[in-house]
């Protein structure tokens, strides 16, 4: 059992205080071993104040929710994501905190833990090892990243492309299959990372535009029918 209560060998609880703009306010710490024994990390209250949880844009909630049996594994992350807290939230270690890329390899082995499915949390963890990169990374990385964003975009427009047309294009199939693992090289050290975010994108973007344009149409209606449904203000309140 690798996530515990802060004060006993229980397992640990999620409780949360819901705070505007989406936020939320850590009200019971927890406890984390690391299975290979040369860590262990103790999350408080004071350590790790405010969450978002797991930032997951709408168009992607079908796949992954903010929470879940993911949380604990993402509340860890978000403390161990920043030094000071990750030092501050050191119990033994003597490896020391851990870096950023450390901190998402945590992430990835607390969700198997947690028996998030295989390709779910790799496919998690590679986007967090994303935007590690993206916030993070000198300019040089950084400029890199761009370039592959392209390219994961286009592998993608091709992949599919190349897939509905009839008769089926194998080359450009084949080239849309395989390109992101050339392209994952431009991640340096987290390559397999890249790879993982790579396929991910193949497979959810589509999906996720979908959802993107019936949302667009859902909001359209909300806008258009917004001036014959409001209701009346009760009596002796203004509406502004």
């Amino acid at each position: 059992m690798p996530f515990l209560a802060a004060n006993d060998d229980g397992p640990a609880r999620v409780l949360l205080e819901q705070l505007p703009a989406g936020r939320f306010r850590l009200l019971e710490g927890f406890r984390y071993e690391h299975p290979d024994g040369r860590r262990s990390f103790r999350v408080e209250p004071q350590v790790l104040d405010q969450t978002d949880l797991t930032s997951v844009p709408f168009m992607f909630r079908w796949f992954v929710n903010t929470y879940g049996p993911h949380t604990l594994p993402a509340l860890l992350h978000d403390c161990l994501i920043d030094a000071d807290k990750a030092a501050l939230a050191l119990v033994d270690g003597a490896l020391g905190p851990p870096t950023r890329l450390e901190a998402d390899d945590v992430f990835l082995t607390s969700l198997g833990e947690q028996d998030v499915p295989f390709v779910r949390r790799h496919l998690m963890w590679s986007s967090v090892v994303f935007q590690t990169r993206r916030k993070h990374s000198g300019p040089g990385p950084r400029a890199a990243m761009y370039v592959w964003i392209v390219a994961a975009f286009a592998g993608t427009a091709l992949t599919w492309w190349s897939a509905t047309t009839r008769p089926l294009q194998l080359l450009p199939l084949l080239a849309g299959v395989l390109g992101p693992l050339p392209f994952a090289l431009l991640w340096g050290r987290s390559a397999r990372a890249a790879a993982w975010f790579g396929y991910g994108v193949v497979l959810l973007l589509p999906a996720g535009v979908v959802v993107l344009l019936s949302y667009g149409v859902y909001a359209l209606c909300e806008w258009l029918l917004r001036p014959f449904t409001r209701s009346a203000p009760p009596p002796g309140v203004r509406r502004f």
